[in-house]
């Protein structure tokens, strides 16, 4: 959703929510939170985001600091290990990831979500 069109958009899609007095909005597409500026200027400063990967990966935390299975001491340099699993498009994910980690991703796995 980029430039002036993009804006017009995002305010024309969520001009009922305003409508409706909603004050709290979940961005539930991974993209929205890239837009985020654009989508707070539309539904109003008085509207909460609220960005559930952020808040899954809070609660993560808490959960590690919980069962004591936080790590806090950094990594030697080269000692770490990147796994990631994919429920789709492995191959794109695998495209992107590299280019905003600034490193080869070579282990990627696409796995079924509806076995877990």
């Amino acid at each position: 959703m980029g430039g002036a069109a993009g804006r017009r958009d995002c305010v024309r899609y969520l001009a009922e929510l305003g409508a409706a007095q909603v004050d709290t909005l979940i961005m539930g597409c991974t993209h929205f939170p890239v837009i985020r500026p654009v989508i707070q200027r539309a539904v109003g400063e008085n509207v909460t985001l609220v960005d559930p990967a952020f808040e899954a990966a809070a609660e993560l935390k808490n959960l590690l600091v919980e069962k004591e299975l936080l790590c806090t001491r950094p990594a030697p340099e080269g000692s770490g290990r990147l796994k990631l699993y994919v429920s789709d498009r492995a191959e794109k994910v695998r495209t992107f990831a590299s280019a905003i980690l600034s490193m080869d991703i070579t282990d990627i796995e696409q796995i079924d979500i509806e076995v877990y």
